[in-house]
Parts: structure tokens; C-alpha cells; sequence
């Protein structure tokens, strides 16, 4: 799951006793919150880290979309590069805070990469409300570990390479707009070139003498709630077949990632919050689906190695 959650504050971690938060989320008037953008140096990994020197800590304001000023710092790290950049907005609220400084974040960091020509990106970031002392922080968890395994008797056809190749590429990916694609890419597999891969399939089971089980393809509950779909769309959704999400995928979403500004529906600017919005949940949902299309035919002709 990508850093940042698809909506609200409810997954976040907290810095903070409940009192704290409950004031924070109830109180609507202005007042100052810091947002903090820790950066990450894709090439080398390293966090808090970038490839733009910086001999001192820098600050200065920035025009939000409102045309109000907003502090900003530009902060040195130990080895004297830009670690993070640090925003001061006055809202009404810690939403408010992320949205109002996330498209300037980016687009700074975009501007950077462009014209120098280096990677550079953002690791996690926190929030915090300094009038209630309310701290929300979103950074990369650890999931839980899995088991150690090995297959045997496994023989996959070229094709399947490439379905599994795509799905290690999105999830190796902090991008979620590469994400989408590369999981998307392994629906078109399932749904344009479905008889290549089942074919193949079909050939091993029968050298075993296991009949072949269509799985079933449908979109649930749990998938949507783990994609934190919009309410709207998880009504939607549910119970939907995965060719139907696919199709529809195919003819809007898909146009946005993958054309620059396409005939047929609105240009996506990757630093822009409500495109950001609008990938996140995609892509963790296409990441469930993908894998449950892939496993649900593989687990057929698995055969895992026996525990020494």
C-alpha cells in the first residue's frame, strides 16, 4: 500500500493521546500545522536523503492555490544534502494541511528531477497540529512476514513469466501510477490473451491428471475495504466480475496514466492531490486482483517442497 492512505486520517499513525486528536479533528478554526516531507533518494535508498546539497537550513514562502503565502523550510541532513521540506500552512484542519501542501511538495521535487536530471522522491511524511499537539505520521510498514517456501514440479511457459514478472514490477514499485500499470498489465494478460495462458496451464494440470477449475472472479467486500475504496465506489463495485472492472479501467483510468492529455478524458497530473486520490485505491485494488487471478489459477499446480 502506497505511504500516504486514500482518505482521512484514520490509518495514520498517532503521536498523541485521544484527547488530543479529538481536539484536533474537532476544532474548525484557522491555526498553524507543520507538514513535514521526509525525502528518499530512489537510487541508493537511502531515507531523509537527496542528491541536492544544501549548505543551510533554508526557508522561505511559497504561494499556495489560494495565492496565500505559505512558510516553507528546506532542510539540511547530516551529510549536508536536503533531507525534507517542511510546510507552515494556517488551516482549519490536518486534511486541509496534506492537501494544501502535497501539490507543492510534488511539483517542486518534480521540477528538481527534471532539471537535474536526478531521482528523487517522498519517503513519509507527518503532521502535526501544533495549537492541540496532535501528531499524525504515514510512512512505509513493515508487513507481516511469510513463511519460507519452495515449489516443486512447477513448470510456467513463458507467458506466465511475464504475468509474474509484471506483478513483481508493481509491487516493487512506490509509484502508484506505476502500480496501476503493471497490475493492469496482468489483467490485460488474463483478459486479452487468456487462452495463451490457460492453454499452457491446461497442458500441466492434464500431465498430471488434474482437471482444470475455472476460479471465480468477483470483486468483495474485503478487497475493496483493503483498496480503501471511496464509500461510493465500494457500493458500486462489489460483486462485480474483475473483466468488468478491467473494461471499465481500460476506457478511463488507464487513458490517464498512460496518454498525455487524452482525447477521451481529463490529463492526470501526478502531483496533483485529487489525481493522487483517485490512483491510490485503484492500484490496491488491481494489486489484489491481479494476485487473486494469478493465484487462483497457479495453486491449482503448486506442490509446495516438503518441510526438512
Amino acid at each position: 500500500m502506497p505511504w500516504i492512505p486514500n482518505f482521512g486520517l484514520s490509518l495514520w499513525q498517532k503521536g498523541a493521546g485521544p484527547k488530543e486528536y479529538a481536539a484536533s479533528r474537532g476544532d474548525h478554526d484557522i491555526r498553524r500545522f507543520v507538514v513535514h516531507y521526509a525525502l528518499e533518494d530512489p537510487a541508493t535508498r537511502r531515507i531523509g536523503d537527496s542528491q541536492v546539497t544544501l549548505e543551510a537550513n533554508t526557508q522561505r514562502n511559497v504561494e499556495g492555490t489560494d495565492q496565500i503565502k505559505i512558510p516553507v523550510r528546506f532542510e539540511r541532513n547530516e551529510e549536508g544534502r536536503l533531507g525534507a521540506i517542511s510546510f507552515l500552512p494556517q488551516v482549519p484542519s490536518p486534511n486541509l494541511a496534506i492537501a494544501t501542501t502535497y501539490p507543492l511538495v510534488m511539483s517542486t521535487v518534480s521540477f528538481w528531477s527534471s532539471i537535474m536530471g536526478i531521482p528523487i522522491g517522498i519517503y513519509g511524511m507527518t503532521v502535526l497540529d501544533e495549537k492541540h499537539n496532535a501528531k499524525y505520521e504515514a510512512r512505509p510498514q513493515h508487513a507481516a512476514s511469510e513463511r519460507f517456501w519452495l515449489p516443486m514440479g512447477l513448470q510456467l511457459g513463458e507467458h506466465w513469466h511475464v504475468i509474474l514478472g509484471l506483478y513483481r514490477e508493481g509491487k516493487a514499485s512506490p509509484s502508484p501510477y506505476f502500480q496501476f500499470l503493471m497490475f493492469f498489465k496482468v489483467l490485460e494478460g488474463f483478459y486479452e490473451r487468456k487462452t495463451i495462458l490457460i492453454g499452457s496451464l491446461k497442458e500441466n494440470l492434464d500431465r498430471r491428471g488434474v482437471e482444470y477449475r475455472e476460479p471465480p472472479t468477483r470483486i468483495t467486500k474485503d478487497m475493496l475495504l483493503f483498496a480503501l475504496a471511496p464509500p461510493e465506489w465500494a457500493s458500486a463495485w462489489e460483486g462485480k466480475s474483475f473483466g468488468e472492472l478491467y473494461k471499465y479501467l481500460d476506457r478511463t483510468h488507464r487513458r490517464r496514466i498512460s496518454h498525455t492529455f487524452p482525447k477521451t478524458e481529463p490529463s492526470l497530473n501526478p502531483d496533483d492531490w485529487n489525481d493522487y486520490h483517485a490512483t491510490v485505491f485503484l492500484a490496491n485494488l488491481l494489486d489484489q486482483v491481479a494476485r487473486d487471478l494469478i493465484v487462483s489459477h497457479l495453486e491449482q499446480m503448486v506442490v509446495k517442497e516438503k518441510e526438512a
